[in-house]
């Protein structure tokens, strides 16, 4: 990725002012990738946390659904 700059550009006709307004990124293509993979991973990390919920109150429920048994860990 790299940056252009813009073009001046007359402010004002009158005063003749010329300003530079700010750099262009060149490469959109990449700019949307990186934005979809932001959420792709913003998303990986959600349906992990609601996987480790699911899991731990399906530990808690055989805890609770069964009383007498002594639950063992895995190891």
């Amino acid at each position: 990725m790299y940056l252009e700059k813009i073009n001046p550009q007359l402010k004002n006709n009158t005063q003749q002012v010329i300003e530079y307004p700010y750099f262009k990124l060149m490469d959109r293509n990449y700019l949307e990738l990186y934005s979809l993979l932001e959420v792709l991973c913003k998303l990986k990390n959600q349906l992990f946390f609601m996987w480790m919920v699911i899991k731990s109150c399906q530990n808690i429920y055989m805890r609770l659904a069964h009383p007498n048994k002594i639950y063992q860990s895995p190891r």
